[in-house]
Parts: C-alpha cells; structure tokens; sequence
C-alpha cells in the first residue's frame, strides 16, 4: 500500500471512529444546573470579568462516555451543551471549566474546553449580547470512578476591544 493510501486509509479510520463515539452513549446526564456561575478571571485584568461570569449562562449540559477508536480503546467523555451572553458585552474568548464526578456528586477530574475563541486557527465570531452558542468537547483520561455527571462553570473570559461596560 503506497503512503497516499495509507494515509486516507488512517484518515478514514479516524473519522469513523469519531463518528462511533459519537453515537456510542454510556452514562448520558445533564448538570441539571442552568445558574450562571461566578468564579474564575478574566485575561485582561478587566474588573468587570468576575462579575459579567453571571451574564453567561451555560445551559443543556449533557456527557457521554465513551472510547476512542483505533487498536488501543481508551475510555473517553464527550460533554456538550450551550452558553448565552446575556450581558452587553461581545466576548472574543470563554473558557469552560468542566468537573468531572463520582456517585457521590464529589468532583474527581477536571479539565478547560474553550468554547468561544476569536482569532488564531479556530476562528469564530465573538460572541455577541443575546447570542447563544452550542458547544462539544472530549476529553480523554477519565477517571474510572467517574459517574458520567459534570458541572460545568466559566473560568476566564475576554472581551471584545471597544465594548466597554454600558454606563
């Protein structure tokens, strides 16, 4: 098999095995919480961060256990759900925290997912006043007493140059 083939051989392997764990659902669950959330920082310093992490609201919080394809099957989670600006500020960046948990609802892994990114290779448009977006991410390394729940929060944002605080 030349190089050419086995590379779209190893492409086709890999697309399937996305689309696989896609449709593979182990532990489905949602957060169950729609509450905007008030912790982390903002890049720039910007003093209204903290606060504006209440105007996004992250809702229709949803994981998925599953594994990768390939020879050696990892166990991997997929987490999805959406945030909305409700605030009056355009975001260039949002990032996610998510919180991985046991039965108990104890958090046991954590890891960032950023959901909103203007500029660089995965350019997106900011994410406007009113707006919604949906989000998806995976995450390999998951703990095995992990019961298929997250919580998800924002963690850091930055904010559009020339939409500073309405007064």
């Amino acid at each position: 098999m030349t190089s050419r083939c086995r590379f779209a051989s190893s492409m086709s392997v890999a697309l399937l095995a996305s689309a696989v764990f896609a449709m593979t659902v182990g532990c489905s669950s949602s957060s169950g919480d729609d509450r905007p959330t008030t912790q982390g920082r903002t890049e720039s310093g910007d003093r209204e961060g903290p606060d504006y992490f209440g105007k996004i609201l992250i809702k229709d919080v949803a994981a998925e256990a599953g594994s990768s394809g390939g020879s050696i099957r990892e166990p991997m989670a997929l987490v999805r759900g959406e945030i909305k600006n409700t605030g009056e500020r355009s975001l260039d960046m949002v990032r996610l925290a998510i919180y991985f948990l046991d039965a108990n609802g104890k958090r046991v892994h954590e890891d960032s997912h950023i959901a909103v990114l203007v500029g660089g290779t995965g350019s997106q448009s900011p994410l406007r006043p009113n707006y919604s977006r949906p989000f998806r991410a995976a995450f390999m390394k998951i703990p095995s007493d992990w019961s298929g729940k997250v919580e998800v929060s924002v963690s850091e944002v930055r904010f559009s140059p020339g939409t500073d605080p309405v007064k």
